[in-house]
């Protein structure tokens, strides 16, 4: 709807506008371009719209780094809530107790001066985030800090990074639970690389067990403080980020130089010291004779006073002297060097026995490793096996108490169901007791009064017979009398037809009184269908003319014949055939069709009259049933006719089938066995 409309009253709303923290936005905002307003510091502002407006289709802000999301008019209560959105940036904090260990999955809560709030949780190592918008910035002077209900002093928080990371304690104690623990794996090799399965070490003040790849998982600091062994000694240690990997030394192994003595060669060496005694000995004699010819010079030279030939005699004498000496001492030597060399000999001809002693304890070491990681390996083996077996068994007993439990309780249910329907059996046993010895009067009081109506039925019948027979034959007098005139003739009509439907109706009631007590008399007679059908429709040709009926007859087989009884047949087929008449409209067709179906003929009567309601066809083969479709010529009915023609298809293994519907006609199709037996149900 236009903001706008010429002649139309403005009516003043208020508004709100709030970021996507739920935090106030001071800015110029428009609405449908030509409103414009500004809200203060708490996002509050007011407008007018007119009075038919109900809708606001277009909201700007001038304000950088913020956009409008949605926003919401509510014309009852006259107020704009309009929701934008800005960036924000996350804070990475991290919170410790006095003791400087983490603090766990606990609130914090940030609220600043203009009651501005963040919260968030820390996780199990301390640690959370805040998503603070990127006009805010974090300050201890303009925010408070608390956890777990209690306020953090400003000297006990740290922000950094810019205001995006924030630490904070409860106590001013240094923050050693920021060394943050890493679960590292240590792997344990000896000096040749190969995995130690199965040894104890005590790292910093702890024990660990190595599995049998020779590693361990534990919690560490940067570094290994510790480490402690009765067996090893640490050679090397490689610490990666989340790996260590120690190369131990057993105590027990000699540090021999084995090596070094295998690297000796004695005859170079007994030969490089023989060069050297030869070139020594060789400077030593050339030293001497050179020593003897300054002597003899010095001793023939003439120009030399007396003090200083002393002085020389004597230099030569210490110089002659110090050669001896030398000469001595490199013989010493010689011999020492000798005597090591011997004894290198000795000790590199006793390296194979040392080294077969060392072998040995470093296999019976090895072996005794191994065995002892054996049976490590088979105890932890019995140990998981024996804790499955015990799982399985407690768990097993767990099924069984649940099982018994729940049959118990079934069988409790079902006990109790059992007892409440014993009594409810016993109840109404004696209630079904109780009605049989009822039913028992009731049948023989029924039995009584049908034998009663029976006797009844039979005198009325034949009471009513005879006065019917006596007026009959008085009107057969009448024409004797004289002639009749009009009245008179139509009166006598009338007569005759009140005594021909007496007689009927006698006559029925009659029939349906020996059929129901079974004292009907069957004669199987040879009967040709085609004499039988036209003889029966020959007595309705007063009826067919008087209603101006016609009649469509269609005989497949005329010389089609059947054995049964006359008189029966007749009573069916004449009951069906009178109905079609008496339902009849004037100036309608009657359909009488007759065919052979295998063992069975079939007769087909349909007219064109009223028709037959679905509910109504369960009653039309019911005693004294009269249904709401009524004769069209005033004829009368006494609700027995269909009745008996369903007694007599019965008793001779037959069957009879309606279709009708309102408005649109019957027809009754009839079928029944070619040849009836003599023994037929009563």
């Amino acid at each position: 709807m236009p903001m706008k409309g010429a002649g139309q009253s403005q009516v003043e709303y208020t508004g709100e506008i709030i970021d996507n923290f739920n935090l106030p936005v001071h800015s110029q905002i428009t609405l449908e371009q030509n409103i414009t307003v500004q809200s203060d510091k708490t996002g509050k502002f007011t407008f007018q719209l007119p009075n038919t407006a109900d809708s606001i289709r277009q909201i700007t802000i001038d304000r950088k780094g913020y956009a409008v999301m949605d926003w919401t008019l509510d014309t009852s209560t006259k107020h704009l809530l309009i929701q934008t959105w800005t960036s924000g940036y996350v804070i990475q904090g991290e919170a410790y107790d006095k003791k400087d260990a983490p603090i766990r999955f606990e609130t914090v809560v940030i609220v600043g001066t203009n009651s501005i709030k963040f919260s968030s949780e820390t996780d199990r190592f301390g640690k959370f985030s805040l998503n603070v918008p990127q006009n805010i910035p974090l300050h201890k002077d303009s925010f408070i800090f608390k956890i777990k209900n209690q306020q953090i002093a400003k000297e006990n928080i740290e922000i950094g990074n810019e205001g995006k990371a924030l630490t904070f304690r409860l106590s001013n104690s240094v923050n050693k639970a920021a060394q943050e623990r890493k679960l590292i794996t240590v792997q344990v090799t000896d000096n040749q690389n190969k995995p130690l399965p199965g040894i104890q070490l005590e790292l910093n003040r702890k024990r660990y067990i190595t599995d049998n790849k020779g590693t361990f998982k534990a919690l560490f600091f940067d570094k290994i403080d510790q480490f402690s062994s009765s067996e090893y000694n640490i050679l090397t240690l490689d610490h990666t980020y989340n790996r260590i990997t120690l190369k131990l030394l057993t105590k027990e192994t000699p540090l021999l130089v084995q090596t070094q003595l295998d690297s000796l060669d004695f005859q170079e060496i007994a030969s490089e010291l023989k060069n050297a005694r030869d070139q020594y000995l060789s400077t030593n004699s050339t030293l001497k004779k050179e020593l003897e010819r300054v002597t003899n010079k010095i001793e023939k030279e003439q120009e030399l006073s007396p003090e200083n030939k002393e002085y020389l005699s004597v230099y030569l004498s210490s110089v002659e002297k110090l050669i001896k000496e030398n000469e001595n001492a490199f013989n010493e030597s010689v011999v020492q060097t000798n005597q090591l060399i011997e004894n290198l000999k000795l000790l590199i001809s006793a390296k194979d026995s040392i080294n077969t002693v060392t072998q040995e304890r470093l296999d019976r070491a090895e072996a005794k490793n191994q065995e002892l990681l054996q049976q490590n390996m088979e105890d932890r083996k019995k140990f998981y096996q024996t804790m499955k077996l015990a799982t399985l068994i407690i768990l097993l007993l767990l099924v069984i108490v649940i099982v018994y439990y729940r049959l118990a309780n079934k069988i409790r249910k079902q006990k109790e169901q059992v007892e409440y329907l014993n009594k409810q059996l016993a109840s109404t046993i004696e209630e079904v007791h109780q009605k049989n010895v009822e039913i028992k009067a009731n049948n023989e009081k029924l039995e009584e009064l049908i034998e009663e109506k029976n006797s009844l039925m039979g005198v009325v019948a034949h009471d009513l017979k005879a006065p019917l027979a006596k007026v009959e034959g008085l009107m057969q007098l009448m024409p004797l009398v004289g002639n009749l005139n009009e009245e008179q003739s139509q009166y006598t009509s009338m007569i005759n037809n009140v005594v021909k439907e007496g007689k009927y109706i006698v006559k029925n009631i009659l029939d349906w009184n020996r059929l129901e007590q079974g004292f009907e008399d069957i004669k199987i007679r040879e009967i040709v269908v085609a004499d039988f059908i036209n003889t029966l429709v020959k007595g309705y040709d007063n009826d067919l003319k008087r209603k101006e009926l016609s009649l469509n007859l269609s005989l497949q087989n005329p010389n089609l014949k059947i054995y049964t009884d006359p008189n029966q047949l007749t009573r069916i087929v004449d009951n069906v055939f009178s109905n079609a008449v008496k339902y009849s409209p004037k100036n309608k067709l009657i359909q009488l069709y007759i065919w052979e179906k295998k063992e069975y003929l079939v007769i087909s009567v349909k007219d064109q009259g009223e028709g037959i309601g679905k509910d109504e066809q369960k009653l039309l083969f019911k005693k004294f049933q009269k249904l709401s479709t009524r004769p069209t010529g005033g004829e009368s009915s006494t609700g027995l006719g269909l009745s008996i023609v369903k007694m007599l298809i019965d008793q001779m293994h037959g069957s009879i089938e309606v279709k009708s519907e309102k408005r649109k006609g019957t027809e009754f199709i009839i079928s029944l066995p070619k040849k009836v037996e003599h023994s037929l149900s009563k």
